[in-house]
């Protein structure tokens, strides 16, 4: 038997394993987006949310949506490496104006 552990500890780990959401992931993840996106992409598309693997990045033009959903597999592997663990699975590509970065719209 192992020496006991923080539970806190041992969720973290069971998250990562399981590509659960931890509370603070989203921001790691949107801190990760920052790093790693090239300025254009990053000015035009940000994270709306993380669940259960699932990236939902929002992009506030069709041409910008249509440009991360070709660079999804690359942009996953980046993350993934700036993370130094694999948080993100898939990449959902939803199109919102600036203005609606708080509201619901239709998955490109």
């Amino acid at each position: 038997m192992s020496d006991p552990r923080p539970l806190n500890e041992i969720m973290e780990e069971f998250a990562a394993r399981s590509l659960w959401e931890v509370p603070h992931a989203t921001e790691e993840v949107a801190a990760a987006w920052q790093r790693i996106a090239v300025p254009g992409l990053a000015a035009h598309c940000w994270v709306g949310s993380l669940v259960e693997g699932n990236l939902q990045l929002c992009c506030d033009t069709p041409v910008w949506a249509q440009e991360v959903q070709m660079i999804s597999a690359d942009l996953v592997a980046r993350l993934n490496h700036e993370l130094g663990h694999p948080v993100v699975r898939n990449i959902v590509v939803t199109l919102r104006r600036r203005r609606d970065r708080g509201q619901g719209s239709p998955r490109v």
